[in-house]
């Protein structure tokens, strides 16, 4: 994982030996105990209380931004068991903040309520002060009754920054804080010595603070990749799909299949968290007929969540790309030939290891069909031949000036590295990747042209675990759907 850049120095020698003797008597790194530590990782906002302040602060925005919509301003707030919330007499609507979900809700005058999106987005939007997450106060707190040496005055304030949530202990001249950037715990000594402490998802259960990360904010689905199906989620010993069911509590809703002759989408099984997909299969598709089938299946999921007006996307692969036809407008049906217009119902797009700029594997087995079979490919389908960097397929999608991608969407790419991967074939040179793609190409910032502003990205080293290994190489590419630290990186920004 990246570490953050900004006042963080070489750690000190000595670094906290108390709470690394801690550390030693944490859980081991088997999957299991990790599972359990990942079940302890998103710090949802779960003590409303605490956020009071914040709704308040929203609800006073919200009255001066939009006075059409909530009117008389000042009006009381409410706690309630699960909403937080203002009524408007004059306009007879409410405005409120669910403790379920986190997310904030208007309920106009037609009866009709609307899921806004999660608070935390909100906050931001508003310039409103976003609280501290519970389980970080709650392992301050606990540094502080465990080592009062290190940090006092106990319950100092904290404060929740760009890319530090900490607590500055004037008495001793030290810090204790938690980046934003990779989600690990640094103490900041006297001297200005800063200590990675490790992950903070390491230090919850240790400190007592652990909890479930929450049900989604919208439906997430999630779309696999080039000879692939929604089994890449179900990886045997570590799948995905247990993991949110059992250790966060998410409903599956089943996995979405298209079938091109019936034009109909089935297997969903009904109103749920989150969904795997599975696409077509069908040599002669490109990826704007995945692009077209994705459409289908995100209505599909929509009409089986009534209320929900937009879902998250979490794509491996080349089904980043075809999450890109359909948002750039260039999904194409395959029958008809028509082209399948975006209608707004997307909130974000994850990509996982998505070849944006190409692969030059896919040239490779172009050239020598031998070697793409080897790695379970095969030469000729059509999408390997869209793959290769600077096919006219990519051309056309990477044209944002042309196409442009949705200011409304937020985008965000996680990297894979650990070998080297092909960024040139004339001469042969080596970059950092996933054996398949490099990190370059792996990441939608780095095209060039009108990008959203709301884009962003993280470095991850995968795990080998060698189920992805063919002939003793490392094809780390096929293991990242399976990829603990993948997990993380995106259960962190649903």
């Amino acid at each position: 994982m990246q570490k953050p850049s900004a006042n963080i120095v070489t750690p000190s020698a000595e670094g906290w030996p108390r709470f690394r003797q801690w550390m030693a008597q944490s859980p081991g790194s088997g999957f299991a105990s990790r599972a359990l530590l990942m079940a302890a990782l998103l710090c949802g906002f779960n003590a409303h209380a605490a956020q009071l302040a914040a709704d308040t602060c929203l609800f006073n925005w919200a009255e001066s931004n939009y006075p059409s919509l909530f009117a008389p301003t000042g009006s009381a707030t409410t706690v309630g068991t699960v909403y937080t919330y203002r009524h408007y007499p004059a306009t007879n609507a409410y405005l409120g903040v669910s403790s379920v979900n986190h997310n904030v809700y208007y309920l106009g005058p037609d009866g009709n309520m609307q899921n806004e999106g999660p608070l935390s987005d909100w906050l931001a939007k508003a310039g409103c002060p976003v609280p501290a997450p519970p389980q970080i106060d709650c392992m301050f707190n606990w540094a502080e009754g465990q080592f009062p040496i290190l940090f006092a005055p106990a319950g100092s304030a904290t404060t929740v920054g760009t890319v530090y949530t900490y607590r500055y202990y004037r008495a001793t001249n030290t810090n204790l804080s938690v980046s934003s950037v990779n989600n690990h715990l640094y103490y900041q000594e006297p001297n200005g010595n800063a200590v990675d402490e490790g992950p903070i998802s390491d230090w919850l259960p240790v400190a007592g603070c652990q909890n479930v990360f929450p049900a989604p904010s919208y439906p997430v689905i999630f779309i696999h990749g080039l000879n692939s199906s929604a089994l890449a989620w179900e990886e045997p010993g570590s799948s995905l799909k247990d993991f949110l069911v059992n250790n966060g509590g998410w409903t599956f809703g089943g996995s979405p299949t298209y079938d091109a002759h019936t034009q109909q989408v089935t297997g969903i099984l009904g109103s749920g968290d989150f969904y795997t997909l599975n696409f077509s299969e069908n040599p002669y598709f490109g990826f704007d007929v995945n692009g077209s089938e994705l459409s289908a299946i995100i209505q599909a999921v929509l009409s089986a969540n009534p209320g929900m007006g937009k879902v998250i996307l979490v794509a491996h692969s080349m089904g980043g790309l075809a999450a890109r036809e359909y948002l750039q407008g260039l999904a194409v049906d395959y029958n008809t030939l028509q082209s399948i217009p975006y209608r707004g119902d997307v909130y974000k797009l994850i990509t996982i290891g998505t070849p944006h700029q190409g692969s030059y594997l896919a040239e490779i087995c172009l050239q020598n069909s031998t070697v793409c079979q080897l790695l379970g490919y095969d030469p000729s389908n059509a999408i390997i031949s869209e793959l290769r960097p600077r096919s006219a397929a990519l051309n056309k999608l990477n044209n944002l000036k042309a196409n442009p991608l949705p200011n409304a969407v937020s985008y965000y790419s996680i990297l894979g590295t650990g070998v080297d991967t092909l960024s040139s074939i004339l001469p042969p040179v080596f970059s950092d990747g996933d054996f398949v793609v490099t990190a370059i190409s792996q990441n939608i910032s780095k095209l060039s042209g009108a990008l959203s502003a709301n884009t962003k990205s993280v470095t991850l080293g995968i795990l080998d675990r060698g189920v992805c290994d063919y002939a003793d190489i490392a094809v780390l590419h096929l293991c990242e759907p399976g990829d603990l630290g993948v997990w993380e990186a995106f259960l962190l920004d649903l």
